[in-house]
């Protein structure tokens, strides 16, 4: 050592002491300058039971600004270093490598990208152990704030919080939403003009799977539109392709409800089917049954006073009947009308043209 200094007196005292007691004075109250490959600085505490900091930095400035006096300051101005880095070395340190703590009413930690043209992320969290990337978490109970909330002012693909998963082998999802409380597990709202939620695949079979396990009623998909004025459908589904563009099934064989039930409160139909391609010779509503004997394949019920079945053409060849039967087996008749009511003087059936 050029220079070395040592103290080994029983009494607790500070060994160094460097005063700058000038107010006007803007210069450095240390400094250190290294033209070598070594270190500019070296502290080391070498006492296991230690209870104190290898470096402690503090000040009590008021000054604030955009960038704020610090107690510690680390900068880099070269192209292959950095501005500060913390590592624990020592395999059975349960502690993390950086802690900051604020009791102050602004962030714990604040990390900034000043340069317009950098492409890397503000903040990468990596771990090559079996915990989390990330772990975000609100201890207060009154707090009403996400635990998590990323935006984004970029004209990329707008997304503010991306998942990947790239492990093929992987069946986790992207991302994941759990609560224990009364609300939704994955909330999305948008106040622009695209989609608040939107699954995409080009090479799995669904891009949105919704699933109800638990033992109490529940749906596995809820759609609503709570707006009196709005005219849109609470569901729209559309296909390109040459499958159905939807399909309902029950997989139950004890099973007694409909696979699809519709019901309005309004004064419009409570179902409407249509093909409005000229050139299809196709049915706008099929029924088909394997039931028994008397069960149909469209069935017709009024607990009003209109009509069972309703049937209506504005077709002018032959063939464009409003209602048609046919019979390609060899049991009964085409067209059958029957009144069960032992009192009515009605016909079974009645026909009537204007032509």
């Amino acid at each position: 050592d050029v220079f070395k200094l040592s103290y080994d007196n029983a009494t607790t005292a500070t060994v160094v002491r460097i005063e700058s007691l000038n107010t006007g004075n803007a210069g450095s109250a240390l400094s250190v300058q290294q033209k070598g490959t070594g270190l500019g600085g070296y502290f080391q505490i070498d006492n296991a039971t230690a209870g104190s900091s290898a470096v402690f930095a503090t000040t009590n400035s008021n000054l604030g600004g955009a960038v704020a006096p610090v107690g510690i300051y680390g900068e880099s101005t070269g192209t292959g270093s950095l501005g500060g880095a913390f590592l624990n070395t020592n395999t059975g340190n349960t502690f993390p490598a950086l802690y900051a703590e604020t009791k102050g009413t602004s962030n714990a930690v604040n990390f900034r990208i000043d340069n317009a043209a950098n492409t890397f992320p503000a903040l990468v969290a990596k771990t090559n152990g079996t915990g989390s990337g990330g772990f975000f978490q609100i201890e207060n109970a009154a707090n009403t704030n996400a635990a998590l909330q990323a935006t984004t002012n970029g004209t990329g693909n707008g997304i503010a919080i991306r998942g990947d998963v790239t492990n093929t082998a992987n069946a986790a999802a992207g991302i994941y939403g759990s609560t224990a409380g009364t609300g939704v597990g994955v909330y999305g709202i948008t106040t622009g003009a695209g989609a608040a939620i939107q699954g995409y695949t080009a090479t799995g079979a669904i891009a949105i799977y919704g699933r109800h396990d638990g033992a109490t009623n529940g749906n596995a998909g809820f759609f609503e539109i709570s707006n009196v004025g709005n005219t849109f459908s609470a569901l729209q589904s559309n296909t390109v392709g040459t499958g159905s563009a939807g399909n309902f099934k029950i997989n139950n064989a004890s099973s007694s409800a409909p696979t699809v039930f519709a019901e309005t409160n309004g004064t419009g139909n409570a179902g409407q089917f249509k093909s409005s391609n000229a050139a299809s010779t196709g049915y706008a509503l099929v029924g088909e049954t394997n039931g028994a004997a008397l069960s149909a394949g469209v069935f017709g019920n009024n607990t009003g006073t209109g009509f069972g079945v309703f049937g209506k053409s504005n077709g002018t060849a032959f063939g464009s009947a409003a209602v048609y039967g046919e019979q390609t087996g060899t049991g009964d008749a085409a067209g059958a009308f029957r009144i069960n009511n032992a009192s009515s003087t009605m016909s079974g059936l009645y026909g009537e043209t204007n032509g």
